[in-house]
């Protein structure tokens, strides 16, 4: 793959004493869904994580899932969804006192009968969540496509960030230490960048943006030099002036499939979070998903995706220097 390495920030110090400055990412509400499976666990470990940082409200969702049918009569159907509903609402109270961390945090814990996606949907839409977070079993083929089906359905349908647990992922204390966002740079981009600068600046992290070309794009009249100072002035152009005073800034132009070359760089530069920007599309198209859903599967870090939609949320947030 031809790739342009990695250009850092010339200015990379960083300030002396403390700093105070009013733009960053405010999570208020985080909504996280758990069916109780080990991937599940994973999602809420890093729940608690960012409720702890960001003072936030916490409120845990699982949803009893349609597998049982009225083969008895109506009573008997309601009697089954009632003892389905105490069993799991007793295993969740259950989770809540045997984890680390989480029963200080006193969330809100939520279970109903019905379609996953649904529940958690209108949770956090009646919520005013503003992030949802989901661990993901990293399937393939068919069962890939079922599983993945909810966190789509999410993702398209939320104006909340989503943030996917792969089954790879190593959870570590600093989330948002170098931070991978990949755009390219037509239908996302926008939302995503504001997202992903704000807490590199916010955490006095590293950013690396990253556009992947097909190698396609090139043809005699282009050069690979012309291919590569073209885009990283567009990628250049979504950062705030200025940010290179608070983090690390990284820009890669690179030539390849998409997913890719993400998961390549996310495992070369030990991201810590990937930040890809998400778009609507009509559900019988796939395609945006199986890059999606590749990346998910495969980094050892959270991604987090965002609609161009989304609206970053900064009021009443005043970050200070951490040194």
């Amino acid at each position: 793959m031809s790739s342009d390495k990695t250009e850092s920030s010339s200015r990379m110090a960083y300030p002396s004493a403390a700093v105070l400055y009013t733009e960053g990412v405010l999570f208020r509400h985080i909504v996280v869904g758990t069916d109780f499976s080990i991937h599940a666990a994973r999602a809420v470990d890093i729940a608690i994580s960012l409720a702890q940082v960001f003072e936030a409200n916490l409120t845990l969702v699982h949803a009893v899932s349609p597998t049982v049918f009225d083969i008895d009569g109506r009573q008997a159907f309601r009697e089954v969804i009632a003892a389905g509903r105490d069993a799991d609402e007793e295993e969740l109270q259950q989770l809540v006192g045997r984890t680390p961390g989480l029963k200080e945090l006193r969330p809100r814990t939520v279970v109903e009968y019905g379609e996953p996606t649904k529940v958690i949907q209108r949770v956090a839409r009646e919520g005013n969540a503003d992030l949802i977070i989901l661990g993901s079993h990293g399937a393939s083929g068919l069962e890939r496509l079922a599983l993945g089906s909810v966190a789509e359905a999410i993702l398209r349908s939320t104006m909340s960030p989503v943030m996917i647990i792969g089954p790879e992922c190593e959870i570590e204390q600093r989330l948002f230490r170098a931070i991978l966002f990949a755009t390219d740079l037509k239908t996302t981009g926008a939302s995503a960048a504001q997202y992903a600068a704000s807490l590199a600046e916010q955490f006095h992290g590293e950013l690396t943006i990253l556009h992947v070309q097909n190698r396609n794009f090139l043809s005699s009249r282009f050069s690979y030099e012309h291919f590569r100072d073209r885009f990283r002035r567009r990628l250049t152009a979504l950062l705030p002036a200025g940010i290179d005073q608070f983090c690390k800034i990284n820009i890669r132009c690179e030539l390849g499939n998409p997913s890719t070359a993400i998961i390549a760089a996310a495992l070369e530069g030990s991201a810590s979070l990937v930040i890809l920007g998400a778009r609507d599309r009509k559900l019988s198209d796939h395609a945006p998903w199986s890059t999606f859903s590749h990346i998910v599967r495969d980094v050892k870090c959270p991604v987090l995706g965002i609609k161009d939609s989304a609206v970053l949320d900064i009021t009443g947030c005043h970050r200070r220097w951490i040194p």
